[in-house]
């Protein structure tokens, strides 16, 4: 198997984290459903948000930590895109800088 796969054990394997900034941990699964999205992790928070959108599509997040992942998601919109359709095939993406 090529390095750059990863085999689908589902939802508890390995996910990609694709930044840490300030606390916040962000990553996105292989082969996600639709649309497009990102999971946050803060503290004891977790939510889903919207990669066009920035909309909090599950979870919750604090309100300071919410407004830290829209500047870092509107500061990399393009490689957020790519990062998704990267992972829809099954494919590690790469790393993307952190919020500083």
């Amino acid at each position: 198997m090529p390095s750059s796969r990863v085999p689908r054990f589902g939802y508890d394997a390995w996910v990609p984290i694709l930044s840490v900034f300030f606390g916040i941990t962000i990553r996105v699964y292989f082969e996600d459903h639709a649309p497009p999205h990102i999971h946050v992790a803060y503290a004891e928070f977790n939510a889903v948000v919207g990669i066009d959108s920035g909309e909090i599509l599950a979870g919750q997040l604090p309100k300071r930590c919410a407004k830290l992942v829209e500047e870092w998601r509107i500061a990399h919109l393009a490689e957020l895109r790519k990062a998704w359709k990267t992972t829809q095939s099954n494919k590690i993406p790469k790393r993307i800088a952190p919020l500083s």
